[in-house]
């Protein structure tokens, strides 16, 4: 988070080195690569900058199988913690972000580039003092935030009154210079960026007396900001108000939005296992079993998730996510600042990132444990909190990631630990699938022993039906038992209830003892919504009487919607009349039937379908029937006809 321009590059700029170039479509070499500069040159330890080096051929792109292409600060430190910045071709430019100043003393680093098994010369460099004045994000390196999800920062080291000048991320431009509010009772602050346009953002600490005499100190914190736009996953499947898990996509690293929303959708596996050719494209759902090379399950092609699916609002995040870590730290609300289509903040959120990962890069997903995480009883209450969960996707064929999405799911929505063998991490035990001993495994599972979670049948049908291998030993290794090792562990330090799972070896079948968990947290939403939201009715149809004395309303209820909180009626004017609610069964839409309403006046009316005082649900402008015509002849008596009632529809 952090950034002068640089010795070296002021020199290679007075005495520049003939450099090859290439063949416009080229990949990218390293010695086309040429001396840069960080930005900001001057930060604070622990803090972080964006490095960028020009590069002699601007058409040449970064070969995928040639990476990984990392920065790399002059300290071994670093390295031994995975911390290289991954570097990307931006503008022209290769641009390497978040490169860090964490270790060491105080003093001047060098940074140096990886290509693959190439490193080259110093490149750039950029000074490193003395912690003084702070500003630190609270919600991550780079947090995104838009209106009703602020810029939270913890502010150390600032004399009354402090400063923060906020900067464009990108060449340094001053947007605003804000005042530092005082800290609140949970010791963060909130920092005004509200009236920043979409874009990357870094703030630096400035000391002084007002915003015109401060003097900008060392020292930066990241931020972007968004317009925090929702858009439903799958059309006219989310209901407004529903008592419903509201799970949340957002895509970094996609080249757009359209290809971020193909991927998403796919890996949902709503409609049914992916269906995959050789290159990991999508088939159709009836593709001859010859095209068909790989079947992937999303999480809502697998039980309990399908059969719940009315259980879930689905959403994709429109904005871009540049630091795909930048919702993974679950806050409290988690998902807070989300809001629905009616403006309301979105209870119960889930957010996933899917991080389309640079070419020759790598980083394992993960997920959060939810507030509930070790409770074998569970009840929804206030601190109730889901974990959110980061999914890293192979950039040639990402959609063979469905299972492990469902994977990080069970983490961060349904409290499962992972069952497999780890030589990195300590062993860990937890409900309700980790048990310290066998004493516990019994408590905890042992009416489940010798059962089988009847998914795996259907399972194992698909995947012969189209000529996938299984072991031969799936229904015993997922029959329910008390197997020793796993959850980290290689040794007898944990027992697990079943050989294999989807929190095991990636099989998409739970397992009776994760699905009994999983059905249990599932249950505690009903999936449905009281009428009370203009989209729960549609096809709202009123027919005046033929005297023009009543009307007549009925219309179709949503799927999944229930009947009001209180009286729902149909008013015309001071006229007010009872309307009856059926609501459907299931996925099935439902019926609303009025009684007649009185008219005044000749017309044209205004009926209504409301409940209580609250704003109409449904409005129909109605006209009054035709005049009633007279024909008259020399020998028929006279006779009158009478047109068809007039009718509206909202």
């Amino acid at each position: 988070m952090a950034r002068l321009a640089a010795i070296l590059a002021l020199g290679a700029a007075l005495f520049p080195v003939p450099v090859p170039a290439a063949e416009p479509g080229e990949f990218l070499r390293l010695d086309q690569v040429l001396p840069g500069r960080c930005e900001p040159e001057v930060v604070q330890m622990f803090d972080a900058v964006d490095c960028r080096f020009p590069v002699a051929d601007r058409a040449a792109t970064l070969d995928p199988w040639g990476g990984p292409y990392l920065a790399d600060v002059d300290l071994p430190y670093d390295e031994q913690n995975d911390e290289q910045a991954a570097c990307s071709l931006e503008g022209g430019e290769l641009v390497c972000r978040a490169v860090p100043g964490y270790y060491g003393s105080p003093g001047r680093r060098s940074v140096s580039l990886i290509f693959g098994e190439e490193r080259s010369a110093v490149l750039a460099t950029y000074r490193v003092v003395a912690p003084g004045a702070a500003i630190v994000a609270v919600d991550g390196r780079e947090p995104l935030v838009f209106p009703a999800r602020p810029l939270r920062v913890w502010a150390d080291g600032f004399p009354a009154p402090g400063f923060a000048v906020i900067r464009q991320r990108d060449g340094g431009r001053v947007m605003a210079t804000v005042a530092v509010p005082p800290a609140g009772p949970e010791g963060w602050r909130v920092l005004p960026v509200g009236a920043l346009p979409s874009g990357r953002y870094r703030v630096h600490p400035c000391v002084g007396e007002s915003r015109v005499t401060c003097e900008e100190v060392p020292g930066v914190a990241y931020f972007q900001v968004g317009t925090g736009r929702l858009l439903e996953a799958i059309p006219g499947w989310n209901v407004t108000g529903a008592d419903r898990i509201n799970l949340v996509l957002a895509g970094s690293g996609f080249a757009g939005f359209d290809a971020f929303a193909a991927t998403a959708r796919a890996l949902l596996g709503f409609e049914g296992p992916l269906l995959l050719d050789e290159d990991g494209s999508l088939l159709p759902a009836d593709a001859p079993v010859e095209q068909v090379t790989f079947v992937e399950w999303g999480p809502f092609a697998v039980e309990p998730l399908r059969s719940s699916r009315a259980r879930f609002n689905l959403w994709l995040l429109t904005d871009p996510v540049a630091d795909p870590w930048a919702m993974f730290n679950r806050t409290s609300p988690a998902g807070e600042g989300f809001l629905g289509p009616d403006g309301s903040g979105l209870p119960d959120v889930q957010v996933t990132i899917l991080h389309t990962q640079a070419p020759g890069t790598w980083r394992e997903s993960q997920a959060g444990y939810p507030s509930f995480t070790g409770r074998s009883r569970v009840s929804r209450d206030d601190s109730w909190a889901f974990a959110n969960a980061y999914m890293a996707l192979g950039f040639d064929r990402p959609l063979h990631y469905a299972g492990i999405f469902l994977h990080e799911l069970g983490h961060a929505l349904f409290d499962l630990r992972d069952e497999y063998s780890s030589g990195t991490r300590p062993v860990q035990h937890g409900y309700p699938n980790c048990a310290p001993d066998m004493g516990t495994a019994r408590k905890w599972w042992g009416d489940l022993e010798g059962a089988v979670d009847p998914f795996t049948h259907e399972y194992l049908e698909v995947m012969a039906r189209h000529g996938q291998w299984v072991p031969e030993t799936l229904v015993a290794d997922l029959t329910v038992g008390y197997h020793s090792g796993g959850c980290y562990s290689f040794e007898d330090e944990a027992v697990r209830p079943t050989a294999e799972s989807l929190m095991n070896g990636l099989t998409p079948v739970l397992g009776a003892v994760n699905r009994r968990r999983t059905e249990s947290i599932l249950a505690l939403w009903t999936g449905r919504a009281a009428l009370s939201a203009p989209s729960h009715l549609s096809s709202v149809h009123c027919a005046v009487a033929a005297d023009a004395a009543t009307a007549h309303c009925e219309g179709s209820l949503a799927p999944y919607v229930d009947s009001p909180a209180g009286p729902l009626q149909a008013t015309a004017g001071a006229a007010a009349t009872a309307c009856e609610v059926e609501p459907g069964e299931g996925a099935d839409p439902g019926r609303v039937h009025c009684s007649p309403v009185a008219l005044a006046g000749t017309g044209p009316w205004m009926l209504s379908l409301q409940v209580g005082e609250a704003a109409p649900l449904a409005s129909v402008d109605l006209a009054a029937p035709p005049v009633t015509t007279t024909t008259t002849t020399s020998t028929t008596a006279a006779s009158s006809t009478t047109a068809p009632p007039a009718s509206g529809t909202s």
